[in-house]
């Protein structure tokens, strides 16, 4: 007979609407361990959840040789249900989505785990997604129906359809504080479904990135995202197909006042060559509908050789702010390089920021509301620690990058809602030290004196 082991109070902890700065309690709810596994009560997590009740954890246990769980196809409708690997397992617990039906019709569900919108405050953690397709290229490895507080935490999220989506479901507040932790996300996106498939491909209320690694998009774009707010912390994004961020309309969330981005602490790395749109970051629409907020570039290393703009904005709402970023053209030396492009209504006028490093090709046309630009010398190269692991601390200090940018307290009077993180490679993230004046760019400190002391991977 199938018994659930012991019962406790478990707390579903604090639900996350925005790292950091905001949390959002759900009432402590009584839930149980139910163990998946071999020697265990259920030998698959589909039978486990199929009997668990609001709050109860789900521990999935390593088969032998830590062979995937096969056929998997989660519907997670119960409130504040974690469904995690089990402590002892030497990595991420694979569940394959091969051969399951992700179609969405009936009671499938269309990704090898959604979470529905009665699935408040759930939390996955600690596993291998991979294998997601559907017949109309849209099957994803996670997806978010509408749930809202919800985490996804130290997964890999590859070869799917579509790595993570979520919507907010016609529900207020819907998918509100997504967030997505120390995660490993790529070689997502279907041929299939080309123009429409992304390693992320998210909408709602608000979503939280920190500490991932988002790279290699099949199709399409490392980041796609329709929500109100998105926050991408502490993160590496490289070689996309397209954009490295898409950050675009959506009726209802970002034709609502305040439907900012913040994009801080991150490196992010152009492929050489890229396929599709060699932009790094768009901030503004591919529909009709505006977006009435502010992109706030902040504290990133940006490493494009391409001829094409770091920054695209593309709707009458929208502005930016760029400050302390780091833009390097990866060796290539190109004249003519463009660090903003203004179109369908936006205006150059409302793109503003202060000390940011640009190399030399940037010198053609900068725009004019950015105060104390600094550029490289044509011939300049910079000293990168190991730009394979994605660490571009430099190796020694650089005039105009060193202490370059300005005292923390006084950039967090320009930046609303602001959390210095930085990320850790390969992975992870840590908040960023304050030791004075900062350094532009990612990191602060040379590889030679850097510590990680507060390092949350």
């Amino acid at each position: 007979m199938k018994t659930k082991a012991w019962r406790r109070s478990h707390s579903v902890g604090s639900a996350w609407w925005s790292v950091g700065w905001m949390l959002a309690h759900l009432s402590a709810l009584e839930g149980a361990e139910l163990h998946v596994g071999p020697g265990h009560a259920w030998a698959d997590p589909a039978a486990a959840l199929a009997e668990a009740r609001a709050g109860d954890v789900i521990v999935v246990h390593p088969q032998p040789g830590n062979a995937p769980y096969p056929r998997v196809a989660l519907r997670v409708r119960q409130p504040g249900i974690v469904l995690c690997a089990a402590s002892q397992a030497a990595g991420p617990i694979p569940l394959s989505g091969e051969g399951a039906d992700l179609s969405g019709r009936g009671v499938h569900p269309r990704a090898i785990v959604q979470f529905d919108p009665d699935a408040d405050g759930a939390r996955l953690e600690g596993f291998e997604l991979y294998g997601a397709t559907n017949e109309t290229g849209n099957a994803a490895g996670v997806r978010i129906t509408g749930a809202r507080n919800l985490v996804v935490r130290n997964c890999v999220i590859r070869d799917n359809d579509m790595g993570v989506m979520s919507d907010g479901a016609g529900r207020s507040g819907g998918a509100g504080g997504l967030v997505l932790e120390g995660c490993r996300i790529y070689r997502n996106g279907s041929p299939a479904h080309g123009g429409y498939s992304h390693n992320l491909y998210l909408g709602g209320e608000s979503v939280t990135l920190q500490g991932c690694v988002i790279h290699s998009s099949r199709v399409g774009h490392n980041l796609k995202s329709r929500a109100h707010e998105t926050r991408v912390l502490g993160c590496y994004l490289y070689g996309a197909a397209e954009r490295e961020l898409d950050l675009v309309d959506a009726a209802g969330w970002t034709t609502r006042p305040g439907s900012h981005a913040w994009v801080v602490g991150c490196v992010i790395v152009k492929a050489d060559p890229t396929r599709g749109n060699r932009a790094v970051a768009h901030f503004g629409q591919d529909g009709r509908h505006d977006h009435t907020g502010t992109l706030w570039l902040v504290h990133n290393t940006i490493v494009t050789p391409h001829v094409a703009p770091v920054v695209e904005l593309s709707a009458p709402g929208t502005s930016a702010w760029l400050e302390g970023n780091v833009v390097w053209d990866g060796g290539r030396r190109r004249p003519g390089q463009r660090l903003v492009e203004v179109r369908s209504g936006a205006e150059a006028e409302r793109v503003r920021g202060r000390c940011n490093w640009l190399a030399a090709g940037y010198r053609g046309d900068p725009p004019p509301r950015l105060e104390q630009t600094q550029w490289g010398a044509p011939d300049q190269e910079l000293p990168w620690t190991d730009p394979a692991r994605g660490d571009y601390h430099l190796q020694v200090p650089v005039t105009g990058i060193t202490d370059g940018g300005a005292e923390p307290a006084a950039l967090r009077q320009r930046v609303p809602g602001l959390v210095l993180y930085e990320f850790t490679p390969p992975a992870g993230w840590r908040i960023r030290p304050e030791l004075g004046p900062l350094d532009l760019g990612a990191f602060e400190g040379t590889s030679a004196r850097s510590t990680n002391p507060v390092s949350q991977q």
